[in-house]
């Protein structure tokens, strides 16, 4: 078990900080909880955010098992990252995930891309849920929960074999990628 109190909470890291990093042929199972009935976010599998990473951040053939995500109310929810909101580029690559993501902006593999970000080759299996608490207007996916950057967002050859499930009106609800939320370019290419 993985327990914080607020804000970034990840198996391996809560928040990025110092220039890259890359994450490869790691098997991670775990329950990512937080102990917070308000406003909490940036919880994953492996990373809560890459605030502070200054370079690229690579997670290349790994797995998740487990549950991110409680009764808690929580923004920028992911099976590998939560929020991918710094650094020069984000790659996540054949990487699954089998564990269930609960919360708002919420994926299987990220939960908000806010960088350059390529996910490509990437399998999600667990269940991607949108609480009835919390706002609407949130973005919950199998694969990116929300696009929101001026840059390229790319989704390639991935695979979402899980329900995707929002309780709340006003959600942004897709089976690779829920919301796209700024003007930057969303490539979606060759995804079931």
């Amino acid at each position: 078990y993985v327990f914080g109190n607020k804000n970034y909470v990840g198996a391996i890291a809560g928040k990025l900080t110092g220039n890259s990093i890359t994450i490869e042929n790691v098997s991670v199972e775990a329950y990512v909880h937080v102990n917070n009935t308000s406003y909490c976010a940036q919880h994953a599998g492996f990373i809560g955010a890459t605030k502070g990473c200054t370079g690229s951040v690579v997670i290349r053939n790994c797995t998740f098992t487990g549950a991110v995500g409680d009764a808690a109310e929580g923004a920028h929810r992911g099976g590998f990252i939560g929020q991918a909101d710094a650094g020069t580029s984000v790659l996540i690559e054949g990487c699954v995930n089998n564990g269930t993501v609960k919360g708002r902006d919420v994926g299987g593999i990220v939960g908000t891309a806010q960088v350059p970000t390529t996910i490509i080759n990437c399998i999600n299996n667990g269940a991607i849920t949108k609480p009835t608490d919390g706002t609407a207007e949130k973005g919950c996916a199998g694969i990116l929960g929300n696009a929101e950057s001026a840059d390229t967002i790319t989704v390639k050859n991935c695979i979402n074999n899980a329900s995707i499930t929002s309780n709340i009106a006003k959600t942004y609800t897709g089976g690779i990628v829920g919301r796209i939320a700024k003007n930057g370019t969303v490539n979606i290419i060759g995804c079931e």
